[in-house]
């Protein structure tokens, strides 16, 4: 373990025997020889293609276009001098971790917002986990290693926050973990993996692998390609102009609104809250919400649809082209379309045929709503 390369915005000049008694200080009483100062912003540089961070409390930045990886501290609240900040590596990686003592960690300027999360930090300084439940590597998962410590709004506890400005180049991989803070990514090319407990993550003008997981707050992905992955515990998401390889959103709560995406596959998985998807173009889509609306607006003809809804109406908007063999199966509601329907079998709440050829495949099933098939104009 090794204390980081800091670097002040201001400097100062001091006498030789002032610097060595406050290296002997330091050492003597073991406290970290680079806390974060009280007034300066403190920059640390990460070496290698492969990092993380690890910040309890703070807003995160992170832009892409740097010729190396540059981080940004700047502490506020009444202890931010009793934090530290060192790297070493951790999995793997080159690691930034921001120390905070003690168990209890008082929000800065929250008073009264009724916040709070516990997590686990353990004895390097390492919280969270890399793990989603779109990813299949169960190994990463440690979520339940280490001390616990609670993070709220109420007083007594360690009253530090640090907010970062990270600068990354193209192509370096990245694990970025924030216990409560929000995150904002702008203009970056590579692996982006993003594990929060609590805040709202936006995302802009990227593209690569990125994987985004909060535990609490809303999402919203804007000029994003690549391989999207998003889990949230509860809050909105929005997704605008996302292109590529895949489009994977699971939402334990809240509603989620596409416009404007081109993807190979599309899965969208929400709990309780409505989707509402328009202008899209996939060649496979799941749509899954166990109680809301249903809104789908196609520019072509996807080889395969699955929509379940446990409790909500299904709204499909399809080319004139469209062609399928359909399913649609409602507990209760109707089913209207206005395409010619060459029916091979039907009944009260289910209705099963082709519309034009037949060449994709569409499965609709809800419990209770409406099911109507629109003809775009």
């Amino acid at each position: 373990m090794r204390a980081a390369s800091v670097r002040g915005v201001q400097s100062f000049a001091m006498p030789r025997f002032v610097m060595l008694l406050g290296a002997f200080v330091a050492i003597a009483l073991m406290i970290p020889l680079f806390p974060l100062r009280a007034q300066n912003a403190d920059r640390v540089t990460l070496n290698g293609r492969s990092i993380a961070l690890y910040n309890l409390v703070g807003q995160l930045r992170v832009t892409g276009g740097a010729s190396s990886v540059v981080a940004t501290l700047t502490r506020r609240g009444r202890d931010a001098s009793k934090l530290s900040v060192r790297t070493q590596t951790i999995d793997g990686r080159e690691a930034l971790v921001v120390n905070y003592p003690g168990d209890r960690i008082t929000l800065p300027d929250a008073r009264n917002r009724h916040t709070r999360t516990e997590t686990r930090v353990r004895d390097d300084g390492s919280f969270g986990n890399s793990f989603s439940r779109h990813d299949q590597n169960r190994s990463s998962f440690r979520f339940n290693d280490g001390r616990r410590v609670r993070i709220s709004d109420e007083s007594g506890g360690l009253e530090a926050a640090v907010d970062i400005a990270l600068q990354v180049p193209t192509g370096v991989s990245m694990r970025l973990h924030i216990a409560i803070g929000d995150i904002d990514i702008r203009n970056v090319d590579g692996e982006i993996s993003v594990d929060a407990a609590s805040g709202a993550i936006v995302v802009a003008d990227a593209k690569g692998t990125i994987t985004l997981n909060t535990g609490s707050g809303s999402a919203s992905l804007t000029n994003v390609s690549g391989l999207i992955m998003l889990d949230t515990g509860s809050g909105e998401v929005i997704a605008r102009n996302v292109s590529g390889e895949g489009l994977l959103i699971d939402s334990g709560s809240g509603s989620v609104t596409l416009d404007g995406c081109a993807c190979t596959k599309v899965n969208l998985e929400t709990g309780s809250g409505r989707l509402r998807v328009t202008d899209m173009t996939a060649r496979v889509l799941s749509l899954d919400t166990g109680s809301g609306d249903v809104v789908l607006g196609l520019r072509n003809t996807p080889e395969d649809i699955t929509i379940d809804s446990g409790s909500g109406s299904v709204t499909l908007t399809l080319p004139a082209s469209f062609s399928t063999t359909f399913d649609i199966d409602t507990g209760s509601g109707g089913i209207t379309s206005d395409f010619p329907l060459q029916l091979t079998s039907k009944s009260r709440d289910e209705m099963h045929g082709k519309i034009g050829s037949g060449a994709g495949r569409l499965k609709i099933e809800t419990g209770s709503g409406s099911v109507r098939l629109k003809k775009a104009n």
